[in-house]
Protein backbone atom coordinates (compact mmCIF):
# COMPACT_ATOMS: atom_id res chain seq x y z
CA UNK A 1 0.00 0.00 0.00
CA UNK A 2 2.56 2.46 0.82
CA UNK A 3 4.63 1.60 -2.33
CA UNK A 4 1.43 2.31 -4.14
CA UNK A 5 1.25 5.47 -2.47
CA UNK A 6 4.48 6.75 -3.00
CA UNK A 7 4.46 5.65 -6.52
CA UNK A 8 0.65 7.46 -7.53
CA UNK A 9 2.39 10.90 -5.53
CA UNK A 10 5.79 11.07 -7.62
CA UNK A 11 3.53 10.70 -10.75
CA UNK A 12 1.51 13.86 -9.67
CA UNK A 13 4.35 15.68 -8.82
CA UNK A 14 6.11 14.63 -12.35
CA UNK A 15 2.85 15.87 -14.05
CA UNK A 16 3.26 19.48 -11.79
CA UNK A 17 6.68 20.09 -12.47
CA UNK A 18 5.80 19.02 -16.60
CA UNK A 19 3.13 21.48 -16.55
CA UNK A 20 4.67 24.64 -14.37
CA UNK A 21 7.71 23.85 -16.73
CA UNK A 22 5.26 24.64 -20.11
CA UNK A 23 3.76 27.40 -19.31
CA UNK A 24 6.64 29.33 -18.09
CA UNK A 25 8.07 28.51 -21.41
CA UNK A 26 4.65 29.27 -22.89
CA UNK A 27 4.66 32.69 -20.88
CA UNK A 28 8.34 34.12 -21.92
CA UNK A 29 8.49 37.19 -24.59
CA UNK A 30 11.55 38.81 -25.25
CA UNK A 31 10.64 42.57 -24.32
CA UNK A 32 14.23 43.67 -24.66
CA UNK A 33 16.81 44.75 -27.27
CA UNK A 34 20.79 45.10 -27.32
CA UNK A 35 22.65 47.81 -29.49
CA UNK A 36 26.28 46.63 -30.05
CA UNK A 37 29.16 47.34 -32.21
CA UNK A 38 32.75 48.40 -32.56
CA UNK A 39 34.76 51.61 -32.31
CA UNK A 40 38.12 52.06 -34.50
CA UNK A 41 40.18 53.79 -36.00
CA UNK A 42 39.64 53.92 -40.31
CA UNK A 43 42.89 55.32 -40.82
CA UNK A 44 45.32 52.27 -39.32
CA UNK A 45 41.90 49.63 -38.88
CA UNK A 46 42.79 49.67 -35.31
CA UNK A 47 40.11 48.96 -32.35
CA UNK A 48 40.17 51.97 -30.30
CA UNK A 49 39.83 50.45 -26.56
CA UNK A 50 38.02 52.59 -23.85
CA UNK A 51 36.10 55.19 -26.11
CA UNK A 52 32.99 56.36 -24.12
CA UNK A 53 29.82 55.33 -25.51
CA UNK A 54 26.62 57.11 -24.85
CA UNK A 55 23.07 55.98 -25.84
CA UNK A 56 20.25 57.93 -25.63
CA UNK A 57 16.24 56.94 -25.91
CA UNK A 58 14.54 59.85 -27.96
CA UNK A 59 11.93 61.72 -25.26
CA UNK A 60 13.78 61.12 -22.41
CA UNK A 61 17.03 62.32 -20.57
CA UNK A 62 19.21 59.80 -19.10
CA UNK A 63 21.89 58.64 -20.98
CA UNK A 64 23.58 55.30 -20.91
CA UNK A 65 27.30 54.87 -20.70
CA UNK A 66 30.07 52.27 -20.90
CA UNK A 67 33.57 51.94 -22.94
CA UNK A 68 34.65 50.27 -25.12
CA UNK A 69 37.27 46.52 -24.90
CA UNK A 70 40.61 46.44 -26.00
CA UNK A 71 39.03 44.79 -29.27
CA UNK A 72 36.86 48.14 -29.43
CA UNK A 73 33.93 46.05 -28.74
CA UNK A 74 30.58 47.95 -26.62
CA UNK A 75 27.42 46.76 -25.89
CA UNK A 76 24.10 47.86 -24.24
CA UNK A 77 21.63 45.40 -22.88
CA UNK A 78 17.86 45.33 -21.55
CA UNK A 79 17.19 48.37 -23.84
CA UNK A 80 13.45 49.28 -24.38
CA UNK A 81 12.26 49.14 -27.69
CA UNK A 82 12.06 52.75 -29.46
CA UNK A 83 14.66 54.98 -31.34
CA UNK A 84 17.87 55.86 -29.47
CA UNK A 85 20.75 58.76 -30.46
CA UNK A 86 24.05 56.78 -30.24
CA UNK A 87 27.53 58.57 -29.53
CA UNK A 88 31.04 58.13 -29.07
CA UNK A 89 33.73 59.95 -27.88
CA UNK A 90 37.59 59.59 -28.55
CA UNK A 91 40.82 61.51 -28.44
CA UNK A 92 39.05 64.85 -28.99
CA UNK A 93 36.43 63.08 -32.10
CA UNK A 94 32.22 62.27 -31.23
CA UNK A 95 30.94 60.71 -33.63
CA UNK A 96 26.81 60.70 -33.12
CA UNK A 97 24.34 58.48 -35.08
CA UNK A 98 20.77 59.48 -35.08
CA UNK A 99 17.59 57.11 -34.91
CA UNK A 100 18.79 53.41 -33.75
CA UNK A 101 15.55 51.95 -33.64
CA UNK A 102 16.09 49.33 -30.99
CA UNK A 103 13.14 46.41 -31.42
CA UNK A 104 12.15 43.95 -28.03
CA UNK A 105 14.10 40.44 -28.62
CA UNK A 106 16.60 41.98 -31.57
CA UNK A 107 20.18 43.27 -31.50
CA UNK A 108 21.39 46.18 -33.93
CA UNK A 109 24.32 46.92 -34.66
CA UNK A 110 26.22 50.64 -34.47
CA UNK A 111 29.57 50.89 -35.79
CA UNK A 112 31.81 54.47 -34.91
CA UNK A 113 34.43 54.84 -37.51
CA UNK A 114 36.72 57.74 -36.29
CA UNK A 115 39.16 58.74 -38.24
CA UNK A 116 42.00 60.14 -35.51
CA UNK A 117 44.02 61.85 -38.42
CA UNK A 118 40.90 64.37 -38.85
CA UNK A 119 39.37 64.43 -35.04
CA UNK A 120 36.19 66.81 -36.59
CA UNK A 121 32.69 65.86 -34.84
CA UNK A 122 30.55 63.60 -37.41
CA UNK A 123 27.13 63.51 -37.12
CA UNK A 124 25.74 59.84 -39.07
CA UNK A 125 21.69 58.63 -39.80
CA UNK A 126 21.45 55.53 -38.59
CA UNK A 127 21.59 53.48 -42.13
CA UNK A 128 23.87 56.36 -43.63
CA UNK A 129 25.15 54.96 -47.36
CA UNK A 130 28.86 53.89 -45.29
CA UNK A 131 27.72 51.09 -43.89
CA UNK A 132 28.36 49.12 -47.38
CA UNK A 133 31.77 51.31 -48.50
CA UNK A 134 35.10 49.42 -47.86
CA UNK A 135 37.66 51.24 -45.82
CA UNK A 136 41.16 50.98 -46.71
CA UNK A 137 44.31 51.43 -43.94
CA UNK A 138 47.40 50.59 -43.12
CA UNK A 139 47.28 47.70 -40.37
CA UNK A 140 50.03 47.27 -38.03
CA UNK A 141 50.07 43.96 -37.67
CA UNK A 142 50.63 43.06 -41.40
CA UNK A 143 54.37 42.37 -42.85
CA UNK A 144 54.94 44.33 -46.17
CA UNK A 145 54.56 41.33 -48.05
CA UNK A 146 50.99 40.41 -47.22
CA UNK A 147 47.76 42.18 -46.86
CA UNK A 148 44.27 41.81 -44.23
CA UNK A 149 41.06 41.45 -45.23
CA UNK A 150 38.30 41.89 -42.70
CA UNK A 151 34.43 42.78 -42.37
CA UNK A 152 31.72 42.28 -40.43
CA UNK A 153 28.06 40.50 -41.80
CA UNK A 154 24.82 42.22 -41.08
CA UNK A 155 21.26 41.42 -41.29
CA UNK A 156 19.48 43.92 -43.71
CA UNK A 157 16.54 43.89 -42.15
CA UNK A 158 17.35 44.07 -38.53
CA UNK A 159 20.61 45.28 -38.27
CA UNK A 160 21.99 42.46 -35.93
CA UNK A 161 25.14 40.71 -36.64
CA UNK A 162 25.21 37.41 -37.86
CA UNK A 163 27.28 34.83 -35.57
CA UNK A 164 28.52 31.53 -36.60
CA UNK A 165 28.10 31.81 -40.55
CA UNK A 166 30.81 30.37 -42.91
CA UNK A 167 32.91 33.32 -44.91
CA UNK A 168 35.45 32.89 -47.61
CA UNK A 169 38.19 34.29 -49.28
CA UNK A 170 38.39 33.44 -52.65
CA UNK A 171 41.11 34.29 -55.23
CA UNK A 172 40.40 35.52 -58.43
CA UNK A 173 42.30 33.05 -60.06
CA UNK A 174 43.41 30.60 -58.19
CA UNK A 175 39.80 29.69 -57.00
CA UNK A 176 40.92 26.31 -55.46
CA UNK A 177 43.17 28.42 -52.75
CA UNK A 178 40.41 29.57 -50.63
CA UNK A 179 41.02 30.73 -47.07
CA UNK A 180 37.87 30.14 -44.51
CA UNK A 181 36.61 31.31 -41.50
CA UNK A 182 33.61 31.64 -38.87
CA UNK A 183 32.00 34.92 -37.70
CA UNK A 184 32.32 35.31 -34.17
CA UNK A 185 30.45 36.97 -31.60
CA UNK A 186 29.91 40.16 -33.03
CA UNK A 187 29.92 39.09 -36.37
CA UNK A 188 33.43 40.17 -37.47
CA UNK A 189 35.60 38.05 -39.66
CA UNK A 190 39.15 38.62 -40.54
CA UNK A 191 41.88 36.98 -43.06
CA UNK A 192 45.84 37.76 -42.20
CA UNK A 193 49.01 37.53 -44.49
CA UNK A 194 47.00 37.21 -47.18
CA UNK A 195 48.72 37.59 -50.94
CA UNK A 196 48.35 40.88 -52.85
CA UNK A 197 45.48 40.72 -55.50
CA UNK A 198 41.77 40.18 -56.26
CA UNK A 199 39.35 38.29 -54.37
CA UNK A 200 35.73 37.70 -54.07
CA UNK A 201 34.10 37.46 -50.57
CA UNK A 202 31.51 34.40 -49.93
CA UNK A 203 29.13 33.79 -47.21
CA UNK A 204 27.05 30.98 -46.19
CA UNK A 205 24.19 31.20 -43.79
CA UNK A 206 21.13 29.16 -43.16
CA UNK A 207 17.58 30.43 -43.91
CA UNK A 208 14.58 28.15 -42.54
CA UNK A 209 12.65 26.64 -45.03
CA UNK A 210 15.23 27.72 -48.20
CA UNK A 211 18.22 25.96 -46.67
CA UNK A 212 21.68 27.00 -47.52
CA UNK A 213 21.66 30.40 -49.01
CA UNK A 214 25.21 31.98 -50.23
CA UNK A 215 26.01 36.03 -50.72
CA UNK A 216 28.72 37.03 -52.78
CA UNK A 217 30.76 40.45 -53.09
CA UNK A 218 33.45 40.37 -56.17
CA UNK A 219 36.47 42.71 -57.32
CA UNK A 220 38.01 42.99 -54.15
CA UNK A 221 41.69 44.25 -54.64
CA UNK A 222 44.36 44.70 -51.61
CA UNK A 223 48.06 45.39 -52.33
CA UNK A 224 50.96 44.69 -50.59
CA UNK A 225 50.98 46.30 -46.46
CA UNK A 226 47.35 47.42 -47.16
CA UNK A 227 44.00 46.38 -45.27
CA UNK A 228 40.52 46.66 -46.35
CA UNK A 229 37.79 46.43 -44.40
CA UNK A 230 34.08 45.23 -46.47
CA UNK A 231 30.91 44.87 -44.56
CA UNK A 232 28.40 42.61 -46.00
CA UNK A 233 24.90 42.55 -45.39
CA UNK A 234 22.35 39.46 -45.93
CA UNK A 235 18.65 38.97 -45.71
CA UNK A 236 18.44 36.31 -42.41
CA UNK A 237 15.08 37.95 -40.83
CA UNK A 238 11.75 39.77 -42.94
Amino acid sequence: MQRYVFAVVLVVMLALTASCGSVQKKSYVARDGIVLGITRDVDSGDPIALATVLLRRQGETFNQATKSSDRGLYQFYKLAPGRYNAMASFAGQTITVNDVVVVAGESVAVDFPFSLANPQSVTLSYGNGLDSAIFRFRPKRTTPQTARIEGTLTDNNSRGRVIGAAISLIPEKDAQNLQQTVTDEFGQFSFDEVPPGTYSLSSYYALQGRGQVELRRSGITVEAGEGVRVPLWVEVSK
